[in-house]
């Protein structure tokens, strides 16, 4: 795509790589360089950037952007990833969802000013329990949705 934006602009933009060097479902698929950095706590404090000595970002992997970010492994919280919270601008809400408890449902939030077709806050799956936790702000309403397998919608709620 930045190549693309280059020819169409002259601009020649920073690129970024988030997904070579990341976690992958288990360690042994994970690149080795990956692996070392997550061993050695390199991850802890957030994302990283490889230098090299002169400072210059710095690539294991023959791959044409400027910039390869490795980040922390997911952390999870009540099933879902921790990174959700959004460095504390997003809080785990518990949703009650009893149709859940004997079939699939999936629950969606948006804020309530939105149009029914906008970007959900957040969305959850749920089967075989009574709650579903959902990443949302602090503030503000938000209008929640319950649907089921085949995509009707089974009812509206509010969290708050």
């Amino acid at each position: 795509m930045a190549l693309y934006f280059r020819e169409m602009t002259g601009v020649d933009p920073i690129t970024v790589d988030q997904t070579r060097l990341s976690e992958r479902s288990e360690p042994g698929y994970e690149h080795p360089v990956y692996r070392a950095c997550a061993e050695a706590s390199l991850l802890d404090a957030g994302p990283v950037i490889l230098l090299d000595a002169a400072g210059t970002p710095w690539s294991p992997v023959d791959f044409a952007v400027d910039l390869q970010v490795l980040t922390p492994r997911t952390t999870y919280r009540h099933e879902r990833p921790e990174w959700m919270d959004l460095g504390g601008r997003r809080q785990a809400v518990p949703v009650q969802v009893p149709e859940a408890q004997e079939r699939w449902c999936l629950v969606e939030a948006r804020a309530a000013e939105e149009p029914a077709g906008a970007v959900a806050l957040d969305r959850c799956e749920i089967e075989g329990s009574r709650r579903a936790w959902l990443y949302l702000p602090p503030e503000g309403a938000v209008d929640l949705e319950v649907f089921a397998a085949d995509g009707t919608l089974l009812r509206t709620i509010s969290p708050r």
